[in-house]
């Protein structure tokens, strides 16, 4: 899927996938981000299920064999064919044009092996940035396999209407109104949205007797014309400190975590969540569901324009606190506790059960390792909880065998053998 930036690509996508999680699809979505792109499978490597094990083996290299690549390359296509027999299964990668090599050359190799299985992946990408080389050989190969290919064009004028509508929520809509929003935007939908805010803000158009109309002529309206002047002006009606905070969200990249943000910006907890609120109340950021707090920016161009109102002193400053901070989370190592059950027997014949408590994600991840020596792998929740399991067993086991030797004792003693 392609077009310009702020076209509407994320929301259909978006869409599309809650459509499709209704109908017991299994639905994995991650975005590309510029500074991954030297980072072997990059976007794949924050997803669970199939892909657990590329985040066990590449979290951290950046140098891929071809021996190595061919066999990630397989060893996914066959996890993600045994996964679909059970569940049909759609993979999403946006903002493909900052996708790293190893990734796109995975995406027709994927489109060979699993054309027969209930996989389907959606890529995304901005018409309006040159393709890279590998990307453009990946498109080529992927049109010669049958890709179908769904380019967005501009909103018509009874398109942005409706748009239009559905922003405002009530109301008719002044035909002057229209044809001034149809004309500067463009067709691009972001731009509907940020004109209509920056009318109404700016006091240019006033809801009078059921109907949205503009108060004097829109031939002199002086309202953001752009989502870059749009956003500086939204951002002016904070403070400081909150567009500092979501600076230094924006130089992270697309998605943060509350714990990476507070550790580089040193900030309070509350100060951190009342500057997360402000962004999200202005529309600039939202929440999504994960296994911790974290954030997404609405549009790769409210990121761009957060990023670009920092001078370059203020930008290697805030890389360098961002990077520090990366640093110090990632040295805080995922850990489960997976006690084990099953003997000798059970471990020669890779038959074990284990027990494993730890995060779900962290479970995802050591799952195929534990796969390999077990035949039941079972998360009892979180840390600490494997032991808890495996110690419950143990007391159940003991109970048992100091019945039967109870049993045994008083057979005896009434003359039975034993």
């Amino acid at each position: 899927m392609s077009g310009d930036a702020g076209i509407g690509k994320t929301a259909l996508i978006r869409r599309f996938a809650d459509v499709a999680r209704r109908a017991a699809v299994h639905v994995f979505i991650t975005e590309c981000a510029q500074e991954d792109r030297l980072r072997p499978f990059g976007p794949l490597l924050q997803l669970s299920g199939p892909f657990a094990a590329l985040a066990t083996r590449w979290a951290k290299d950046s140098v891929i064999t071809a021996h190595d690549r061919d066999r990630a390359f397989a060893a996914l296509s066959g996890e993600l064919r045994e996964a679909a027999r059970n569940r049909p299964i759609v993979v999403v990668l946006e903002d493909l044009q900052w996708c790293d090599e190893e990734t796109l050359r995975l995406l027709p190799y994927l489109a060979r092996r699993t054309a027969d299985a209930a996989v389907l992946v959606v890529a995304t990408i901005r018409s309006d940035i040159a393709a890279a080389a590998t990307l453009a050989r990946t498109v080529v190969d992927l049109r010669r396999r049958g890709a179908v290919e769904l380019a967005l064009p501009p909103l018509t004028p009874s398109q942005v209407g409706l748009l239009m509508r559905s922003i405002l929520e009530k109301g008719r809509i002044d035909p002057a109104l229209l044809s001034y929003v149809s004309e500067h935007s463009e067709g691009n939908p972001l731009f509907v949205e940020e004109l209509v805010r920056g009318l109404i803000d700016h006091g240019w158009v006033i809801f009078v007797d059921a109907r949205w109309q503009p108060v004097r002529s829109l031939a002199d309206a002086t309202v953001p014309t752009s989502v870059g002047a749009g956003v500086r002006d939204r951002l002016a009606l904070v403070t400081a400190e909150v567009r500092w905070i979501l600076s230094n969200a924006a130089v992270i990249g697309p998605r943060f975590t509350f714990d990476l943000l507070l550790e580089a910006t040193g900030a309070s907890r509350a100060v951190l969540v009342a500057a997360i609120r402000a962004g999200i109340d202005a529309e600039l950021i939202e929440e999504r569901q994960a296994d911790g707090p974290t954030f997404v920016f609405r549009h790769a161009l409210f990121r761009d324009a957060l990023r670009d109102a920092l001078i370059g002193p203020e930008r290697q400053e805030v890389h360098h606190r961002v990077a520090l901070a990366m640093e110090a989370t990632a040295k805080r190592c995922p850990m489960v506790d997976a006690p084990v059950s099953g003997g000798v027997g059970g471990a020669e014949g890779a038959t074990l059960t284990f027990m494993v408590g730890g995060d779900a994600k962290d479970f995802e991840a050591v799952k195929p390792i534990l796969q390999a020596m077990g035949k039941n792998i079972v998360h009892c929740g979180g840390q600490g909880n494997g032991q808890v399991a495996k110690i419950c067993n143990n007391m159940m086991l003991a109970i048992e065998m100091i019945a039967t030797s109870e049993g045994m004792a008083l057979a005896a003693k009434l003359g039975m053998d034993p």
